[in-house]
């Protein structure tokens, strides 16, 4: 059964199909998700949520903005299209698409990746977020820049706890002459 919701304001989808389905078991799975949007459509027979209109996924600490979403309640995973931002304190990433598996606490984003976190800014074709570990690795043509000075590699991973970029497989790094002159 496919039908919609039409809201002007933001409604808290959580709460909505908690009281729907009257479900407990479903209520666990999207405990840690909070979905708000502008229309929502849901198909119970497939188990599956849209969402449109100004979608806001809160996820832990993390948020994440964009057009549209579906949400797999099956596989406890939800996809987000068009003008994504994803944010958690000063940490900001912007990408086409998003993908986010609330079983392993992993967010995909793909497609024109820019990152940026107090002074380190990164572009990639696709983006690992591990919220476990903290720890974002950018894949697929990946660059990463801390000031003026420039690293690229196969692989770079961003620790966000530590503030360090570390690359895996080949790798070069450029580094500005005003970084050279204060050491």
């Amino acid at each position: 059964m496919l039908f919609s919701i039409k809201n002007k304001g933001y409604f808290t989808l959580s709460v909505f199909i908690i009281i729907l389905f009257g479900s407990i078991a479903f209520a666990k799975a999207i405990n840690n998700i909070q979905i708000n949007a502008d229309i929502f459509e849901l198909d119970g027979k497939n188990n599956i949520v849209t969402a449109s209109g100004s979608v806001t996924v809160i996820q832990k600490e993390v948020k994440i903005k964009g057009d549209r979403a579906t949400y797999d309640k099956a596989k406890s995973k939800i996809s987000m299209f068009d003008n994504i931002k994803i944010t958690k304190d000063n940490m900001s990433v912007y990408c086409d698409k998003v993908h986010a598996d609330n079983n392993k606490d992993l967010i995909e984003a793909i497609g024109n990746v820019r990152f940026s976190l107090e002074g380190i800014n990164g572009i990639s074709e696709k983006a690992l977020y591990d919220l476990r570990k903290q720890k974002i690795t950018l894949l697929g043509k990946p660059s990463a820049q801390r000031n003026k000075d420039k690293l690229m590699g196969e692989i770079i991973i961003i620790d966000l706890e530590t503030n360090k970029i570390i690359t895996k497989g080949s790798a070069r790094v450029i580094l500005a002459e005003e970084s050279l002159q204060k050491n």
